[in-house]
């Protein structure tokens, strides 16, 4: 009498031995999707990580080239209000004369820069002063007049005819200026904070200008230019 509900008792454990058992594999494949989804997110932080560094890097590494070729082209630029120019060298000469106190201060730190015991901290300070420094030395109205009365001077008016026969922008002008006194691209990019790229085609588009427009001076203005 007693054997059906023993039966009966063996299947009630048995459901809940099965019941149990599938709690236990539900929480661990839980608990291997909590581990799987952790790993990912760990791999994810990693790769992140480590792109942050590469970017990180890459840009100093830019940034370093971007002081060097400037401070670079400033030497340039130091060079050649130094140089003699053999095609006009009274023209270099009062033009070294007119920049050589503004680029008093740009030449001491030029030469700190290229000392072996500056450190790379110091030359990115260098630099900040150095640009500091030329804009300076760009926006000074005065020194720029001067440059463009020395100009007129040795190159026959040329910047007066250039301004009264042709359409240019006031910036065009001053390039043009510039580049008449002796300035090379490189030197002119500095000026104007811009890439020497930017320079070549400001003056082929200024070349192109003026070879459109109808000017006793068209002659002048395109040997000055090239």
């Amino acid at each position: 009498m007693n054997i059906v509900p023993a039966v009966s008792l063996n299947d009630s454990l048995v459901h809940r031995c099965d019941s149990l058992l599938n709690v236990v594999q539900q929480q661990s494949l839980a608990i291997q999707s909590i581990e799987t989804d952790r790993n990912v997110i760990i791999v994810i932080f990693l790769v992140l990580l480590l792109l942050k560094f590469f970017l990180i890097f890459k840009l100093v590494r830019l940034l370093k080239a971007e002081i060097s070729n400037y401070m670079v082209a400033l030497t340039e630029v130091q060079h050649e209000l130094t140089e003699k120019n053999t095609r006009n060298e009274l023209q270099t000469q009062q033009i070294h004369q007119l920049f050589k106190g503004q680029f008093k201060t740009i030449n001491a730190l030029i030469n700190v820069y290229y000392q072996e015991e500056t450190t790379e901290q110091r030359k990115k300070d260098i630099y900040r002063e150095v640009k500091q420094q030329v804009s300076k030395l760009v926006e000074d109205k005065k020194s720029y007049k001067e440059l463009e009365q020395l100009v007129n001077k040795y190159n026959d008016n040329i910047i007066s005819h250039l301004r009264a026969e042709t359409e240019l922008s006031e910036e065009t002008y001053q390039l043009l200026c510039y580049h008449i006194a002796g300035f090379s691209v490189n030197a002119i990019s500095i000026f104007f904070n811009v890439k020497p790229i930017t320079i070549y085609k400001r003056l082929t588009k200024a070349k192109a200008t003026i070879s459109n427009v109808d000017t006793p001076h068209k002659k002048e203005f395109l040997e000055a230019v090239s």
